[in-house]
């Protein structure tokens, strides 16, 4: 059996070691607590948080709103995150991340934002999913659906939008549109 070389093993045998970074998400509650509080009077099931994500890998965050951003860790409207997740560690670049970033801005337009089936969570997945071939963990993801199979939370999936466009409103700087990407290399 022939096998195609790795990328790793290729760089091994031409004499350059393959970087590794870590990758993790840096969770945050964008009810400040309140849908922790409330849910299971209000939909019927135990909800922790409404969750708005970020990746962070190379000394920055990326996060979707309103358009591809990106920022310092937790340097952003949504606070401080509520949990970090480390997801595993990547070869790829910063540069390979970035050109992959411009290649999706159209798909993550503010237009295109919406907080059920296209938001920042659906962001970080495919980031993940392209950084590391794999997804970020199904309670976040699953969450808009285990809200709406509840009664109440078909109905209620309106406040949960204007809630968090007023909460995303703030994180994408005025006028921008597209990606907003740092340098490439590790912040100072």
């Amino acid at each position: 059996i022939t096998r195609k070389p790795t990328r790793a093993i290729f760089n091994r045998t031409c004499g350059m070691e393959a970087k590794e970074f870590d990758v993790e998400i840096f969770v945050y509650d964008l009810s400040k607590g309140m849908a922790k509080a409330m849910s299971k009077g209000l939909v019927g099931i135990q909800v922790d948080g409404i969750w708005h994500t970020g990746v962070v890998v190379y000394g920055y965050e990326y996060f979707y709103g309103g358009g591809i951003q990106s920022s310092l860790p937790e340097d952003n409207q949504a606070g401080r995150a509520v949990q970090k997740l480390s997801l595993g560690k990547t070869t790829k670049s910063q540069k390979e991340f970035h050109d992959f970033l411009i290649s999706q801005a159209s798909e993550w337009t503010s237009q295109k934002y919406h907080l059920l089936r296209h938001n920042c969570n659906n962001f970080s997945d495919a980031c993940a999913r392209f950084l590391l071939g794999r997804a970020i963990p199904s309670f976040i993801t699953g969450l808009p659906e285990q809200v709406l199979s509840t009664p109440l939370g078909s109905m209620i999936a309106g406040y949960y939008e204007n809630m968090a466009k007023s909460q995303t409103h703030g994180m994408v700087p005025t006028g921008s549109e597209g990606v907003n990407l740092p340098p490439i290399g590790h912040p100072k």
